[in-house]
């Protein structure tokens, strides 16, 4: 297993006070929506947020990071990712997955209870999956 160091901007799970900052403290998301990709079944990316860290998969590779949120902002930070070759439309939506990820700067929950993370051009939608993390 061969690790890459990425730094990048993103998420937490332990939130700073302030208003409208979601409690993502011990959650497990599933993506739905990558920047407008629909992952495929079964190789959907994930994110756990537990004790300050986000982890998950990519759909095809591991990662972990640190992740802050302050209000309605985030930051993930020092993620380190396995590096197995993706190909196809699974490749296509890692590539953009780990891409909206590094660039994302604010994180709500929608009243429907999915979690949008925001990045400079793109979003990343994901919903609650309690499995994912545990």
């Amino acid at each position: 297993m061969v690790a890459i160091a990425l730094t990048v901007v993103v998420a937490s799970c332990q939130a700073l006070p302030g208003a409208g900052a979601p409690r993502l403290e011990g959650s497990g998301w599933r993506a739905v929506d990558v920047g407008g990709l629909a992952p495929a079944a079964g190789s959907e990316p994930t994110a756990a947020f537990d004790g300050g860290r986000i982890t998950g998969s990519t759909g095809c590779n591991a990662y972990e990071g640190g992740a802050i949120v302050r209000g309605s902002g985030i930051e993930i930070r020092g993620v380190a990712m396995t590096k197995i070759g993706c190909v196809g439309a699974t490749g296509d939506v890692e590539a953009r997955f780990i891409a909206i990820l590094g660039s994302a700067v604010t994180v709500a929950i929608r009243t429907d209870g999915f979690l949008v993370l925001s990045g400079s051009d793109a979003d990343l939608v994901l919903r609650p999956d309690p499995g994912v993390g545990r």
